[in-house]
């Protein structure tokens, strides 16, 4: 309820913030903030939450490799940066950064996040941070600092390290936009004692929040808890807007509900189906043109839906589908669950966990955007790269500093999915990689079929003795599958994870296993293997080429998956029929990504209940 109170008190007119506007310099106007790694500025400090504009006039020295700072935006109490980007501007060429949005209140601190291949993660503490004339060189600070304090330039005049400059901060907010204040209006009626104007408001505050006609019926009981509240001494905005809070506390708001005993239970009403559409593809409620065309009852007409999804995609909003649907349908939340050994990998640190992330959701957005068949997941030419993944891959960093697309080689052993870090990681257990948990997350995830759990008392696998030649975790398991109750199911899953024995733990490419104890070099790996129906493979790029043939299977594997997104269930033996109708529909236009939504959502599985 207090939730409640403070949207509506939020959504009051009366309670817009005032908003200013202040500018901060580095001690006074005219001098420069430096920063290399670690260290930053204290200078944003936001006291209440909202909408703000930030400017940044930011420029930056690049180490003599090449790499370049990067800007992040730290907040103190969430402990965790609420932006990132790669400066590559150079010190006689600032530019102004424009950060527009939503920002909770407290303490910002803008630093330098810079990983380099000696401190990978950044955040290292003994690095420079001061103050210049805006005007002066960074390379001309030669000397007169502490023995323990990393130098601006080695003995040859070339930066040390990615270092930033800051020339100023602008703060201006918190804003009220054209937009919001348009949402804000009509909440409160214009006269309070027209009783038919306060059921007019009411119903209409109510139809937005629970998402579909309001009778007056309905309203009655806010209607008379406003009098008694006005009886017993309350002001008439102060009952109203409790009344709305009541209003957002309902079952209507909080359940998504589809069907009432008075319907047709069998199919969704109009109003129904646009709910379902637009958390769908927005995670938000519809907005006026699809709750018009529910009013009309021409929503579930197939062109209107096919309209529908073609506006809808190209609104803003559709970037929560493009990052939260890969977020379940790969399972990234697994990414960083078990932290990989910081002795065995001490070059993973958060920002490469999170490119590897953004790597994958930014690789399905541009499939989603361009429309690419969904073979294409599983093998491809190209992937997205920042420069801190380039680094890790061993890959030519991208022209620019943002994730960008970028072409690969046949011989990088990348492109598709299935050979992203994000991947190879979750189905590692932080210290080794794991072939049988890369089979059954791709046997489940790509292809939709879901492996049986273990047999009981399974007995893990032993690390290699110290007087024992050092051997591969593959050759561990092909001794292992050899038991009875075993065999049939390791069969199946083991070749699907052996052919990515190349990437490690971390999802680094190698051609040798490193093995911790055991006599001798370590072992070459083995990525070859045979797929059930008989067909070899050598390799990951095999492996990928083989499965990315059958195109169908990935297809029936992807409906289903965009089919629990959607309907927020898991699909059943008795959904079987319509998704294969959906696939089968998709097939003339090579199953291409947005084709087989468009499928989907006129299909008899997505408008019933």
């Amino acid at each position: 309820m207090r939730a409640a109170d403070k949207v509506i008190e939020l959504a009051s007119l009366d309670s817009e913030p005032q908003s200013k506007k202040d500018r901060k310099y580095p001690e006074e106007e005219g001098k420069r903030y430096f920063a290399q790694l670690g260290e930053g500025w204290d200078a944003i400090n936001l006291k209440s939450p909202g909408h703000y504009r930030i400017k940044i006039r930011v420029s930056g020295l690049p180490a003599f490799t090449g790499r370049v700072p990067r800007l992040s935006l730290w907040h103190h109490q969430h402990k965790k940066s609420v932006m990132g980007m790669d400066i590559s501007n150079k010190e006689d060429e600032p530019k102004t950064i424009v950060l527009e949005g939503l920002f909770s209140a407290g303490g910002y601190k803008i630093l330098n996040n810079a990983q380099t291949k000696k401190h990978p993660n950044g955040g290292v503490i003994r690095f420079r941070t001061g103050t210049i004339d805006a005007g002066q060189k960074l390379a001309s600070l030669t000397g007169g600092f502490r023995s323990d304090k990393t130098k601006i330039v080695d003995e040859q005049g070339r930066p040390v390290m990615p270092t930033l400059l800051i020339d100023w901060v602008e703060v201006e907010g918190p804003l009220t936009t054209e937009v919001n204040r348009a949402k804000k209006s009509g909440i409160f009626p214009m006269k309070e004692d027209d009783q038919e104007e306060l059921t007019a408001s009411l119903k209409r505050f109510a139809e937005r929040a629970w998402r579909r006609t309001v009778s007056d019926q309905e309203m009655q009981r806010y209607i008379k808890f406003i009098a008694a509240e006005k009886e017993a001494g309350v002001d008439f905005r102060s009952a109203y807007k409790s009344a709305l809070s009541g209003i957002l506390v309902s079952r209507s708001f909080f359940n998504l509900e589809e069907g009432s005993p008075n319907e047709n239970r069998s199919r969704l009403n109009n109003f129904e189906l646009a709910s379902r559409l637009s958390y769908f593809l927005w995670s938000s409620m519809p907005d006026e043109q699809l709750f018009t065309a529910a009013r009309t009852d021409k929503l579930h007409v197939p062109e209107t839906l096919k309209k529908e999804l073609k506006r809808m995609i190209s609104d803003p909003k559709i970037d929560r589908f493009l990052d939260s649907f890969p977020r379940q349908w790969l399972q990234l939340h697994r990414v960083g669950m078990f932290q990989p050994d910081p002795n065995l990998y001490p070059e993973y640190g958060p920002w490469l966990e999170k490119s590897m992330i953004m790597e994958t959701t930014n690789y399905f957005a541009e499939m989603f955007r361009n429309n690419l068949p969904i073979r294409e997941a599983v093998e491809s030419d190209w992937t997205m790269l920042n420069s801190r993944l380039a680094l890790h891959y061993g890959l030519p960093e991208p022209k620019e500093t943002k994730l960008m697309r970028v072409s690969l080689e046949p011989e990088s052993g990348r492109g598709g999915l299935l050979t992203h870090a994000s991947i190879l990681s979750l189905t590692s257990d932080g210290t080794r990689h794991r072939p049988v948990h890369r089979g059954a997350w791709l046997s489940e995830t790509i292809l939709a079929q879901a492996p049986p759990p273990p047999p009981p008392n399974v007995e893990p696998l032993e690390p290699v003795k110290s007087n024992e030649p050092k051997k591969t975790i593959r050759s561990q398991l092909e001794a292992h599958a050899t038991q009875s109750n075993c065999v049939s199911c390791h069969a199946k899953i083991d070749p699907l994870g052996l052919a990515f024995e190349n990437f490690d733990a971390i999802g680094r490419w190698r051609d040798k296993e490193k093995v911790e104890g055991g006599t001798g070099e370590n072992p070459p790996v083995d990525a070859s293997g045979t797929f059930p129906t008989g067909q070899k493979f050598d390799g990951p790029q095999e492996f990928k080429r083989v499965l990315a043939e059958d195109e169908k299977r990935l297809a029936n594997a992807f409906v289903q998956q965009l089919a629990t997104y959607a309907l927020r269930r898991v699909m059943t033996v008795d959904d079987r029929p319509h998704i294969e109708k959906i696939v089968e529909n998709a097939k003339g236009g090579n199953y291409r990504l947005r084709s087989m939504i468009e499928h989907l959502i006129t299909s008899e599985l997505f408008l019933n209940r």
